[in-house]
């Protein structure tokens, strides 16, 4: 699945405008665009909502929603139905470590060439790409990246 993350990735930088820091905006606006009536929204890591309609793409901010520090970094969920919820992070984390109490199957979290430099300010992007890949290429394509 890299070459076809990597497509998607060049694809949303282009989007995008940029490869730096995104805000909620943004990301609701290229999600909306990409997803349509399947995009679930941008959201804080306290407001994890049930998916209301299948499939279901979304992004989440690992800051909640009273936070001062202007969010922290985004991760993504790929809700493919009932019972069927896949989570995305570019550090390659699992998400019940970093958004504790949140249910929910990781992409594959050996190291990839798709880890995200520590350095790097495009975690929103990298989401948006996961959830683009999930689209076209289903769950195992989503859980394989």
């Amino acid at each position: 699945m890299s070459l076809a993350f990597q497509n998607k990735l060049n694809g949303i930088v282009r989007t995008v405008g940029h490869d730096g820091t995104t805000g909620s905006g943004e990301l609701n606006r290229v999600g909306r665009k990409l997803f349509g009536r399947q995009w679930g929204g941008v959201h804080a890591s306290d407001e994890v909502r049930k998916p209301s309609t299948s499939p279901n793409y979304a992004i989440y901010n690992l800051s909640a929603r009273d936070a001062t520090d202007g969010g922290t970094h985004w991760v993504a969920r790929f809700a493919a139905g009932p019972g069927q919820v896949y989570w995305y992070d570019s550090y390659a984390r699992p998400i019940g470590e970093i958004m504790p109490g949140v249910k929910g199957k990781d992409t594959d979290l050996a190291p990839s060439i798709h880890d995200q430099a520590i350095v790097a300010k495009d975690c929103g992007q990298r989401s948006l790409a996961a959830l683009a890949v999930a689209k076209s290429h289903g769950v195992k394509g989503f859980q394989a990246m």
